[in-house]
């Protein structure tokens, strides 16, 4: 599994200004302080969380009695426009996952902000796995309110998707106003107050409020807010803000872009080549089907007894082979071992034609004259086991034709 780093950025935030980071796995843990492009050599394989600023996010609850999940979704945004000052095109609406039954939790954050937020990153080399409201990052028990004071902001996060930030200096006012409305709805049962080390001073404020509103008082430890946030975000899921336009389908898509007329053109390039090699395929199968053909003609033709032809070029090697090994027993080699010698010694003649049939084998020749025959005839006769019997001797031209067959055998 990659190893989880969770990066907060200012609510200032200009990618060449350092930025907070902090990196953990289950072995090891650091924290500092960088520029976004020294962050992304940190941030390397990792699956990276960023904790977007509170005071950023706005949370708001959208009811839309009777609404399916996908309905409310698509009308929560104008169910909630009174609640908010700029226009509803211009921002991102993100929903907590357990949306539905009519009633939706929403982040509400500026698309300018998310953009400037996704571009200063990616141009850094960082791809974000999630974001999510520092709001909803605040650590949250059962029956609980919890309060984080920072430097500049307090936060107070009421429920799982419920927060809202707020100046320290107006801390007083809206935390007695919240606390005082929580007696219509379900009313935590204690507030724990959590501080930075550069907290601004609050003084005894929450004290005297949850005095007033008789709830219990608990004072964390001070402590880094990315250590808060990382046992916050153990508790469970938050408001994933990598949703619609800016969900990480979307930034897939958009990684993706650039390299469509590469891909395409590699596509092109393997269609063609899959189109060449089917076209020799075809090509090269029909020439195979005619060779096939062809042998088989061949074969009846060499072994007219043949009758069942399965696989012609099989069985032509076959009765070769047996042809072969036959060779050395039959006639046809004792045959033209015998007559070789006894045509050398002819006069001037000329071989037309050589048949070997049924263990004989026939010898047509063009011979000078009668006498030339005659003296062919009684060399073939003196040959030892040859039985020779010429069959025809006609003139020819001023030449003489003759056809003779031997066969083995006393003359």
């Amino acid at each position: 599994m990659k190893p989880a780093f969770y990066l907060r950025l200012p609510s200032d935030f200009d990618p060449a200004r350092p930025a907070p980071w902090e990196w953990f796995d289950a072995r090891d843990a650091s924290a500092g302080q960088a520029p976004l492009a020294a962050i992304a050599e940190q941030a390397a394989g990792a699956r990276v969380t960023l904790i977007a600023p509170a005071d950023a996010v706005l949370l708001l609850q959208a009811e839309i009695p009777g609404a399916n999940r996908q309905r409310l979704i698509k009308a929560a945004p104008y169910a909630l426009e009174e609640q908010l000052a700029a226009d509803v095109e211009s921002l991102h609406f993100a929903f907590a996952a357990n949306s539905g039954g009519g009633r939706a939790a929403a982040a509400v954050v500026a698309r300018e902000r998310m953009q400037q937020w996704r571009q200063g990153l990616e141009g850094a080399g960082i791809t974000l796995y999630s974001m999510v409201p520092a709001s909803l990052a605040i650590p949250l028990e059962p029956q609980e309110w919890s309060l984080l004071i920072d430097q500049r902001f307090a936060t107070l996060r009421t429920g799982p998707s419920s927060a809202l930030t707020l100046q320290v200096s107006e801390l007083k006012t809206l935390l007695a106003l919240t606390l005082s409305r929580a007696d219509a709805g379900p009313r935590p049962q204690r507030l724990r107050v959590f501080s930075t080390p550069d907290a601004a001073d609050a003084g005894d404020t929450p004290q005297q409020c949850c005095r007033e509103a008789q709830i219990d008082f608990v004072q964390e430890p001070a402590q880094d807010a990315l250590a808060l946030y990382r046992r916050g975000l153990a508790q469970g899921p938050s408001i994933e803000l990598l949703q619609g336009a800016f969900g990480r389908v979307d930034q897939i898509g958009r990684l993706w872009r650039p390299w469509r007329a590469a891909a395409a053109l590699l596509g092109l390039l393997m269609l063609l080549q899959g189109g060449g090699m089917l076209y020799d395929y075809g090509r090269l199968s029909g020439e195979d089907a005619r060779l096939t053909a062809r042998i088989e003609t061949l074969y009846r033709e060499t072994f007219p007894e043949a009758r069942n032809v399965v696989d012609p070029r099989l069985q032509m090697e076959q009765h070769l082979e047996a042809l072969r090994q036959a060779g050395a027993e039959d006639d046809l080699g004792v045959l033209l071992g015998a007559v070789g010698p006894a045509l050398q010694r002819a006069p001037v003649l000329e071989l037309l034609a050589l048949r070997y049939r049924d263990r004989t084998l026939g010898v047509e020749l063009r011979l000078p004259d009668f006498q030339a025959l005659d003296a062919l005839k009684a060399a073939f006769e003196d040959l030892p086991g040859i039985r020779s019997e010429m069959l025809a001797a006609d003139a020819e031209g001023g030449r003489v034709r003759t056809r003779l067959q031997l066969r083995r055998g006393e003359a």
